[in-house]
């Protein structure tokens, strides 16, 4: 399997650009279109990469919902809280200087270690790789059987 397609850390620490991603990009060429000129390859290419964003974005907040309803049916919720502070939540996630939160801050934040910090990352990446990826996210890393 190829490592980088199911790696949830890495599709978390893009969150807030793959968003953006959304926001910017055009999604239709009807007014190009209007003008009588042919819609090339590559503007094709950039609208087809647009929609397939929406659609895996809309995955991941739907498995983020599926997983916060879950660390409350568990009675912890700091794990989602975590995961939200360091990747998702623009207002919450960030010092202040538009840098997500580094473990020291969430650990001050939460009022824990920077291992229980860890911890709950670990934990989270495992439990959202499963949410994003269904079985596929159960496939042990090289070096884990």
């Amino acid at each position: 399997m190829d490592d980088v397609k199911y790696d949830i850390k890495l599709a978390l620490r893009h969150y807030r650009y793959l968003a953006a991603f959304i926001a910017n990009a055009i999604d239709s060429m009807d007014w190009y279109l209007q003008d009588g000129y042919k819609v090339s390859t590559h503007i094709q290419s950039l609208m087809q990469s647009r929609a397939d964003t929406v659609t895996i974005m809309a995955h991941m907040d739907k498995a983020l919902e599926t997983y916060k309803g879950l660390c409350q049916q568990e009675g912890d919720t700091r794990p989602y809280d975590v995961i939200m502070r360091k990747y998702v939540d623009p207002l919450g996630g960030s010092d202040g200087h538009g840098r997500p939160y580094t473990n020291e801050h969430l650990a001050d934040l939460f009022s824990v270690s920077t291992d229980t910090i860890k911890r709950d990352l670990c934990r989270s990446y495992c439990r959202l790789r499963i949410l994003f990826f269904g079985i596929n996210g159960l496939e042990p890393k090289k070096g884990r059987q």
